[in-house]
C-alpha cells in the first residue's frame, strides 16, 4: 500500500497540521506502509528558510515544490503563497 499526504508544510517545521501530518506518517512508515508527502519548501514561521527540495526522513519520502515566499505579513501574499503551491504541486 502507498499512501500520499499533500500539504503546505511538514517537518520539521513546527505548525500545527505540520506536526499532526509528521506524527501520522512517521507512524505509518513505522508499519511498512509507503508514505509519499509533497509539501512546500518552507518554514511556517520563517519564510526566508530554504528546504531541501527531495528529502527520505524516517521512511517517509518527501518531495518539496517551489512557492512564492511572502509570508504571513499581509493576505494577498499569503493567498499567493497557497496558489503557487497548489499549482507546482
Amino acid at each position: 500500500m502507498k499512501v500520499v499526504f499533500v500539504n503546505r508544510f511538514f517537518y520539521p517545521d513546527h505548525s500545527a497540521t505540520s506536526q499532526l501530518l509528521t506524527d501520522l506518517t512517521f507512524h505509518l512508515a513505522k508499519t511498512g506502509i509507503a508514505v509519499h508527502v509533497i509539501t512546500g519548501r518552507q518554514v511556517y514561521d520563517d519564510p526566508d528558510s530554504t528546504l531541501p527540495s527531495n528529502d527520505l526522513i524516517q521512511g517517509v519520502r518527501v518531495n518539496r515544490v517551489w512557492t512564492t515566499r511572502f509570508g504571513r505579513q499581509n493576505l494577498l501574499g499569503r493567498t499567493l503563497d497557497y496558489l503557487t503551491f497548489y499549482l507546482s504541486g
